[in-house]
């Protein structure tokens, strides 16, 4: 979350004392982007920090990608790790390293597949992009309806799975009671 906040910071700074017009720069290998509504056609060969009230991302960024905003959309696909805060946090393409994402709704759809772990912490979460390492979810509500090929930890009031949803790993899992997890998600002896 340090990242997150730099991103912000930094990109306020760059864009003065009016947001009403994006401010994009490119400054030591990094795109730097602010505004109100900052909305970015990414070919950026270094990492991508943007703050504004709707922020939404295309193409591609070859190192990490830090995003805050009120509605943050990331269509780009990151080769290192995105962070993303918002109220709203929607994630549609791949990304090359971790996720950690926070936000009063946030998810990954089917086309942002994860190649390392994935964070998601918000009111409603909901992952459907597969994930190749682990999965942490603190939320109030979270649906899963992803493979998830490490382990999972995941502590909501309410816990519901699709039927995509996968657990190779071990889950350890803090819900309401008389929770179940259907077996063909992860068999009992792996919770």
């Amino acid at each position: 979350m340090r990242h997150i906040l730099t991103a912000a910071i930094t990109s306020l700074a760059l864009a003065g004392p009016g947001l009403a017009e994006t401010v994009s720069r490119v400054h030591g290998g990094d795109t730097y982007a602010a505004g109100e509504a900052v909305t970015q056609s990414l070919t950026a060969t270094g990492d991508v920090f943007a703050a504004g009230s709707v922020i939404t991302t295309s193409g591609s960024a070859s190192g990490d990608i830090h995003a805050a905003g009120y509605d943050v959309n990331i269509s780009a696909q990151t080769g290192g790790d995105l962070y993303a805060a918002g109220s709203s946090v929607n994630i549609s393409a791949p990304v090359g390293e971790d996720v950690t994402a926070a936000g009063f709704s946030v998810r990954s759809t089917s086309t942002a597949p994860v190649a390392g772990n994935l964070r998601f912490f918000g009111r409603t979460l909901t992952i459907e992009g597969p994930v190749s390492g682990a999965l942490t979810a603190f939320g109030g509500i979270v649906h899963l309806n992803a493979p998830v090929s490490g382990d999972a930890w995941i502590v909501a009031e309410t816990v519901t799975y699709g039927p995509d949803a996968r657990i190779d790993g071990t889950l350890l899992l803090s819900t309401g009671e008389g929770h179940a997890v259907p077996e063909r998600v992860i068999p009992a002896a792996r919770i």
